[in-house]
């Protein structure tokens, strides 16, 4: 059996490499990085306390960003990446 990290898991997806995605106040790269797909996304809250123009936020959610070497309870063996 393959470890039990995020790479190995049926809920994980790989980031393209070098493809920059915006994610609160940091930029991801898709080196080592995924989403993790188990739950639906979630909310997400805007960098500024108050905008103007709520409609920027409004409806902005996202899955988790993870490592692929992170792990969790909720790990399902993806048998497609042995």
């Amino acid at each position: 059996m393959s470890e039990v990290l995020c790479r190995h898991c049926r809920f994980w997806c790989e980031l393209p490499v070098g493809d920059p995605m915006e994610s609160g106040p940091y930029k991801v790269t898709g080196i080592g990085t995924g989403l993790c797909r188990r739950y639906p996304p979630v909310g997400l809250r805007p960098l500024k306390p108050k905008l103007e123009d709520t409609a920027d936020v409004a409806g902005a959610a996202g899955w988790p960003i993870t490592w692929n070497f992170d792990w969790c309870g909720e790990f399902v063996p993806d048998l497609d990446r042995r």
